[in-house]
């Protein structure tokens, strides 16, 4: 979030790292975090195309939120495949 509450998108932490710090104490971890945004793929339809793409907003599944968490904490066992991608 943004510090007056707002959502902070993708294209906001890319662009400004200080979100992060603003709500990670730990300066590794929020380090971390920021890592997951220095390159964002943005794609910006115009809504006059609603019949050629679905604009549904999504929300992280678990697999994405159990390596969220595992970076807001600061990688506790340290960094590694999570969930057998190596396999």
């Amino acid at each position: 979030q943004h510090s007056d509450g707002r959502p902070a998108s993708a294209r906001d932490l890319m662009n400004d790292q200080a979100i992060a710090y603003e709500k990670i104490a730990d300066a590794a971890a929020a380090d971390a975090y920021n890592g997951l945004f220095s390159n964002v793929f943005l794609v910006n339809y115009g809504p006059e195309l609603f019949t050629d793409y679905d604009f549904t907003e999504s929300k992280a599944d678990a697999y994405n939120l159990s390596i969220l968490d595992e970076s807001l904490a600061g990688w506790p066992a340290g960094l590694r495949w999570l969930h057998g991608e190596d396999e």
